[in-house]
């Protein structure tokens, strides 16, 4: 049941003073998934905080380049922009899941 309240945090990110994850459970999340640039220090928390170097852990975004199936973000969007992220995921191993390419 906590890992579901964890990936639901992300919506919480811009609402909160300190990190949703550990607002809600007390603890880090073990997995995290963004669609854009406001999701990036949930991902980070997640991925590459002192206390994730303790165990394993998840760190993907969507990217939503199929504009016939939903609006498509990318870097050149004002609204739901990934370009940070899309820089920082390769280096950070977070996997990037493109729905154009990847979704079926």
């Amino acid at each position: 049941m906590e890992t579901v309240i964890v990936l639901l945090a992300s919506a919480y990110a811009k609402r909160l003073p300190r990190h949703p994850a550990l607002c809600r459970i007390g603890r880090l999340p073990i997995a995290a998934f963004g669609d854009a640039d406001g999701d990036i220090a949930l991902l980070q928390t997640t991925s590459i905080s002192s206390e994730s170097k303790k165990y394993s852990w998840f760190g993907a975004f969507v990217w939503h380049t199929n504009a016939v199936r939903e609006y498509a973000y990318n870097k050149d969007k004002s609204v739901g922009r990934l370009d940070k992220g899309l820089a920082l995921a390769p280096q950070l191993g977070w996997y990037l899941i493109d729905m154009k390419r990847d979704w079926t």
